[in-house]
């Protein structure tokens, strides 16, 4: 259901009259200044002052020509609100009178709010209050947007009666009703405070005056709309049907334009990523599904049915699949789906068309388990300081099965020794340390222990001579020692310049020692050696080495 709201004209503009007593009060679109003079700047510091604070009077002394009085006025005031984006959502108008001489002109304004300083200062100490409770358990930005948006969209009701009175965040934190200048404005603070990146934007939806957000996420720009995303009649549910769009996406319903309804916000950063592309491609298949997105798109009942079973194993309590396929089909392949699923009732199920996959249909369902969670698995590679392996994590049910959640998890590390980028550890030093896997509600702890970083090989080594270092060597490279006798025997390996043994092939000809890779050489350098030489006569032959560095 969409919701929307009139804006009301936010800035108030003069009746224009021969006098010299002057009354500003009449309505009309503004238009940017094509000029700002210094007695306009110094109008603003006084105004802006005034609206940080919500007065609702000021009067101020302007020094210029009785003539220019409404103009500056104007551009003062415009200049004022562009200094805070959230002032300026939350402003309502003004009517000014002014009289007097050119060079002494006394000039006075009421200014409307839609909240008084009180109630403004409550919502800022609301948030503060009620936000670390929100995000609890969020262990990222995108998890805090979703937490953010869905309490937004579960805490509020819009009001069907269209109250301007009400349409503040102050009322939606006091009443839990509001329109959607409150849903936005709320929405705003609450991520704002959350550090997240966060803008308002007004426009027309489905022709109507209305306000939502943008919101960024690493280094991308994408609209929110909390209002849109509480269905209609409020029955505590989530819709993600507006979450996270891009400007493509949301331009069928959502029309802007630079400046917004009234021209005087800044510049709207365009929106071109595609939440859904982003995080299919970093694997993260159980929080798309938790935000409604589709993790795949598939044309047959066959197909759905595969797809929905093989979400079914991962034990994901929303799917989402794009299905091209005849509706009448999706019950059917739903139910097959279903059958060996240990579900502890019957999943409700839906077919609807997305914004962010207009022209297609989308299946969506909410499943409960009876089977729950157990733990997760934390596994990591022997480390060592320097190191940088990956990581894995496995989720374990309580009926034995387990799958990959890698991706999907979140690991911190409570450790100077070691910080978790991109899937892999850095491992800055030894010692004992404390990582943490969370995923779906569920934390398990894993202490690690990294060794000392190994005391690094100088080459050449020490009592074996040299046959010469190789840079850019293919790994699948075989080299040959050549002694002066027939070798019987020799005890011929690799190595990393830190004394890790690497797997060889190695094989004796005559006066020749061949060493290769028992599949490939990893990359870095390597030192190959032939030591412990002895000839079919008794000998001892002076060891030899190699040093390369693989390609």
């Amino acid at each position: 259901m969409k919701r929307w709201l009139l804006v009301g004209a936010l800035l108030m503009m003069p009746l224009h009259t021969e006098a010299a007593s002057y009354k500003d009060t009449s309505a009309t679109r503004y238009s940017p200044p094509t000029s700002y003079n210094m007695q306009a700047q110094t109008m603003q510091q006084t105004l802006t002052q005034a609206l940080q604070k919500r007065q609702t009077t000021v009067t101020y002394t302007y020094y210029g020509k009785l003539g220019n009085v409404r103009g500056h006025l104007r551009d003062a005031v415009e200049a004022a609100l562009r200094t805070d984006e959230y002032l300026a959502y939350d402003y309502r108008g003004y009517s000014a009178e002014w009289r007097g001489r050119d060079g002494n002109v006394q000039v006075t304004l009421y200014l409307r709010y839609s909240q008084t300083a009180a109630q403004a200062a409550y919502v800022t100490q609301e948030v503060k209050k009620r936000l670390p409770s929100i995000i609890a358990g969020a262990p990222d930005a995108h998890a805090k947007v979703k937490a953010i948006h869905d309490y937004v969209v579960r805490t509020l009701t819009y009001d069907t009666s269209l109250n301007q009175a009400i349409n503040s965040p102050y009322y939606a934190l006091t009443t839990g009703k509001t329109l959607c200048n409150g849903y936005a404005m709320l929405t705003y603070q609450l991520l704002k405070e959350a550090g997240i990146p966060v803008r308002l934007i007004s426009g027309k939806a489905d022709g109507i005056g209305h306000v939502w957000n943008l919101v960024q996420l690493d280094g991308q720009w994408y609209h929110l709309d909390t209002t849109w995303d509480d269905p209609l009649p409020d029955k505590g549910q989530v819709s993600y049907d507006y979450y996270l769009l891009s400007d493509a996406m949301i331009a069928p319903d959502h029309h802007f334009t630079q400046g917004g309804l009234n021209a005087h916000d800044a510049p709207y950063p365009k929106a071109v990523s595609n939440y859904q592309e982003v995080l299919l491609k970093q694997g993260r298949i159980s929080f798309a599904q938790s935000v409604a997105i589709a993790t795949a798109s598939v044309a047959t009942p066959q197909a759905l049915q595969r797809e929905v079973e093989a979400q079914l194993a991962r034990f994901e309590p929303h799917i989402t699949v794009t299905y091209n396929g005849q509706a009448s089909d999706v019950a059917p392949a739903l139910q097959r789906a279903l059958a060996s699923a240990s579900v502890a009732s019957a999943p409700r199920y839906g077919i609807t068309e997305q914004p962010r996959t207009r022209g297609q249909q989308t299946v969506s369902l909410e499943v409960a388990y009876t089977d729950t969670l157990r733990e997760l698995l934390l596994t990591t590679p022997p480390l060592t300081a320097g190191d940088s392996p990956r990581y894995a994590v496995t989720a374990l049910m309580t009926n034995g099965q387990q799958f990959d959640v890698t991706h999907d998890a979140f690991v911190t590390s409570q450790s100077p020794h070691i910080t978790v980028q991109d899937g892999r550890l850095l491992v800055k030093g030894a010692g004992d340390a404390m990582l943490q896997a969370q995923f779906r509600g569920a934390t398990t702890p894993i202490t690690v222990t990294v060794a000392p970083l190994k005391k690094r090989l100088y080459y050449p080594l020490k009592g074996i001579a040299s046959q010469g270092t190789y840079y850019n060597v293919p790994n699948t490279a075989a080299y040959d020692f050549t002694f002066t006798e027939a070798v019987a025997h020799a005890n011929i390996y690799a190595m990393t310049a830190y004394g890790e043994a690497v797997p060889v092939a190695t094989s004796i000809e005559g006066t020749r020692v061949t060493i290769a890779p028992a599949a490939t050489y990893p990359s870095g350098t390597l030192y190959l050696v032939a030591a412990d030489v002895t000839s079919v006569n008794g000998n001892a032959l002076a060891a030899q080495s190699y040093r390369i560095t693989i390609q």
